[in-house]
């Protein structure tokens, strides 16, 4: 819910004109986190954030792996960080350290991700490697031929795998998540496994199973990470852009439901993208901030006005696309922090380790790394036992996250696009894990499918 001080956006230069925006000062949260930039840009893992001052990269390209480093390189990160213990868990660099991280906070180290912890909290891991069960056999690879251990798998490939598992098991949700292939079993099949009878690997990637009611991604973490900060007071960008020059509504900007019930709050989430098919227009939205009512209001129904209705919802994938009331100029061009949305990509053409950005009206700008792509089996625990092929499922991705993250901002962000710096959209975001590391989205395949394109 909505209950927050109003901020404006300031949006770094671009080639349009200049509007109001929104800037993070140390008084709401801290630290400060400057505009991401890369001093290397590499396709999938090594790229090299702007702050990423090592001398040495860990990203071994021609062979798609990582490397350990060296006894120097060693005490190099070790003196740069204060470092208490440094963990690997490729592509993931664990730091801990009583010192406070450089500003601006790095968002790799050596051409890793990077994650700053304090000593005393209890030793993480960056994915809930806990929930795994130890169903899985080292002996038995069901892929004849070895894949990269950091890039995802051709949809081919991720078709050969899932239904060669699927004549052995029945599959709920299935994660490609570099180097690992995640398995989550059906609950309500009623089968159970013995130890370590399952397939192990595919291609040399491990398999991993996890068994039970919650998905994989709801375990929460102990480790409160530096740069995934809580923030001490909400602060919700509720800006009426429609009165502030030049009078024109934009991706990431307060869009909000009418209240649910007298005396209760409206929800307020993100406005996506201006697509288009054929002669129709629509603007999409996050389909959960709409539950009660199809009229669509910015920046809320007290403040602000009404701008469109609803006019198509996609509840899987919580989209909702809006046909915008005539009056309203919408402007795909100014997405505050963002990189401009330029056109909708299918999944296949998303490596891991590719970055993108989102800017929200809960959060500002924050910078997500593809890491894993998911897909659900579609009628879930309904049918376990009916083998519905792979490609036949519905694709989400999950992407680091870094940024401002946590329960009070998470609605707020949901329904702003990902965009890389080529303009790509790979999603609108739709949730985040309980730890706060994880961000996911639904693919835009079926809207591609289904003719829509960027304005």
């Amino acid at each position: 819910m909505s209950f927050s001080t109003t901020v404006t956006r300031i949006s770094p230069v671009k080639l349009i004109p200049e509007r109001p925006g929104y800037t993070q000062t140390p008084t709401l949260f801290s630290p400060v986190q400057e505009i991401s930039c890369f001093r290397e840009i590499k396709p999938g893992f090594g790229s090299r954030h702007i702050a990423d001052d090592a001398p040495f990269t860990l990203r071994d390209s021609t062979n798609s792996d990582f490397r350990i480093p060296t006894d120097a390189e060693w005490a190099w990160l070790s003196n740069r960080f204060d470092a208490d213990k440094i963990i690997f868990e490729f592509p993931d660099i664990i730091i801990t350290t009583n010192a406070p991280p450089p500003q601006p906070i790095p968002l790799t180290i050596a051409g890793c991700l990077v994650r700053f912890i304090p000593p005393d909290i209890a030793l993480p891991t960056v994915l809930p490697l806990g929930r795994f069960k130890p169903y899985s056999t080292a002996k038995r690879d069901i892929f004849p031929f070895l894949l990269p251990k950091f890039r995802f798998p051709t949809l081919d490939q991720r078709s050969t795998i899932v239904d060669t598992l699927q004549e052995e098991v029945n599959i709920r949700a299935v994660h490609f998540v570099p180097p690992l292939i995640i398995v989550e079993l059906s609950v309500t099949d009623g089968r159970k496994y013995e130890y370590k009878t399952l397939p192990g690997k595919a291609g040399g990637l491990n398999i991993m199973y996890h068994h039970g009611e919650e998905s994989f991604w709801s375990e929460s973490r102990e480790a409160s990470y530096a740069r995934l900060i809580t923030p001490t007071a909400t602060a919700n960008d509720t800006t009426n852009y429609l009165y502030t020059e030049p009078f024109k509504l934009s991706p990431g900007v307060c869009v909000s439901s009418v209240a649910c019930a007298r005396g209760t709050a409206w929800l307020s989430t993100s406005a996506g993208i201006l697509i288009q098919r054929g002669a129709e227009r629509r603007l999409t939205l996050a389909n959960h901030g709409f539950q009660h009512s199809d009229e669509v209001f910015h920046p809320d129904p007290t403040s602000g006005r009404r701008i469109g209705q609803i006019r198509l919802r996609l509840p899987p994938h919580d989209l909702a696309l809006a046909e915008l009331d005539p009056s309203i100029t919408f402007d795909n061009q100014r997405y505050f922090e963002a990189p401009n949305p330029q056109r909708l990509v299918d999944h296949t053409t998303i490596q891991a380790g590719d970055w993108f950005e989102c800017d929200g009206m809960s959060t500002g700008r924050i910078d997500l790394c593809a890491r894993s792509l998911g897909a659900s089996y579609p009628n879930k625990d309904s049918q376990p036992d009916l083998k519905i092929p792979y490609r036949n499922w519905e694709i989400d991705l999950h992407f680091s996250a870094f940024g401002i993250l946590g329960a009070n901002v998470q609605d707020g962000i949901c329904g702003a696009p990902l965009v890389d710096g080529n303009g790509r959209v790979a999603g609108m975001f739709r949730s985040v894990d309980d730890a706060g590391i994880f961000a996911s989205t639904a693919s835009m395949d079926l809207l591609i499918r289904e003719g829509w394109a960027v304005i």
